[in-house]
């Protein structure tokens, strides 16, 4: 790391960074500093963090900020340590575009909250029309967390089948229930012959880093479940989960907070922080049958939470594998999905109880 360098990131606007602000929008700033500054930095992200009590303190233990050098590099800074990496290739533009385009982001959810608490008295299955064929477009409504999920269902033409639900990654996130379709494609190839019905939810831009938020995701999509038993009846020892990037992600928080409910998953290149903290509790898991995948060469996610939940779950005997890829980095999902016989592996696994 050149000491000249300048390096940029987005934080909610507050006062503790005033002196890095370079432009506003009066909720979030773009900020800029120097690598002489990332001891005060570290600083006032810890007050930040104190004071509005962004991650717990469990969670603090894994997550990492993150922000982007002139070099178009992106860097990592611990939480618990401030200790700084530069991890991958993550230009500029790209965040300087995320900053452009967050003001509007956070209006359209603002005002999708507002409109769901004065029309909505209870959850909602919401059907629109679709133009592609055997995948029917929807809405779901969720009251509770006043959140609305596009997604897309394929009914078995079979009753008492079982259901594939697939969690896409970052890039397919939004609400024009179309992304999430395009990135399934290829795996809806591989199912075509299989009798099953198949769910394919489209999380909504509002992430972050927050891993509260992915967990509220998983929530929601596991009321969804529930809601489509009434139009479709599903094997419910039978519910299976594949997930790439921040679907991997998303997998392994299903598993990890509704613990026996659905039969068996595949975490693509996930990320699992959790597995990191102290409060973690493997017995969770006990009961789940896993298929791990992940390159060695990923820079974007790295392999080192789904090793090492390969190793602690090994290590205790539960039902888990793993494909380890030399090379692909992160375009590995795809040649698992065309390579591996996960098909055979994933129909045959049932709920435990």
């Amino acid at each position: 790391m050149g000491g000249n360098l300048i390096y940029y990131t987005i934080v909610n606007d507050n006062i503790l960074f005033k002196q890095y602000i370079c432009e506003s929008n009066g909720e979030i700033a773009l900020i800029s500093f120097c690598e002489k500054d990332f001891g005060n930095l570290y600083q006032c992200i810890k007050q930040y963090n104190e004071q509005e009590k962004v991650f717990d303190w469990e969670m603090l233990q894994a997550v990492n900020f993150e922000f982007v050098g002139k070099d178009n590099y992106l860097y990592r800074m611990s939480y618990t340590s401030g200790e700084v990496k530069k991890v991958f290739k993550w230009p500029l533009q790209k965040l300087i575009k995320q900053y452009k385009d967050s003001s509007k982001i956070r209006s359209q959810i603002l005002k999708e909250k507002e409109y769901i608490a004065n029309n909505y008295q209870y959850d909602m299955l919401v059907k629109q029309k679709s133009l592609i064929p055997n995948y029917s477009k929807y809405k779901f409504i969720d009251r509770e967390n006043l959140l609305s999920i596009s997604f897309r269902f394929k009914k078995s033409s079979k009753e008492n089948m079982p259901l594939v639900i697939y969690f896409h990654g970052a890039g397919a996130l939004g609400n024009d229930n179309i992304k999430q379709f395009f990135e399934y494609k290829g795996m809806s190839i591989r199912l075509s012959k299989r009798k099953c019905n198949v769910l394919i939810p489209q999380s909504t831009l509002d992430i972050g880093e927050n891993i509260a938020i992915i967990r509220k995701y998983c929530k929601v999509v596991k009321k969804l479940v529930e809601k489509l038993t009434k139009i479709a009846k599903i094997d419910l020892d039978r519910i299976y989960l594949v997930g790439a990037s921040y679907g991997g992600a998303c997998v392994w928080y299903s598993l990890y907070d509704f613990p026996k409910f659905y039969a068996a998953a595949i975490p693509l290149m996930g990320y699992f922080p959790h597995c990191n903290l102290l409060g973690f509790d493997v017995k969770r898991f006990e009961t789940e049958n896993i298929w791990i995948g992940h390159a060695e060469n990923d820079k974007v996610v790295l392999i080192q939470d789904d090793e090492k939940m390969f190793e602690i779950l090994s290590s205790n005997g539960y039902n888990v594998k793993m494909s380890r890829y030399k090379k692909y980095g992160h375009n590995m999902s795809g040649i698992f999905l065309r390579k591996e016989k996960w098909k055979s592996w994933l129909f045959v696994q049932k709920r435990q109880s």
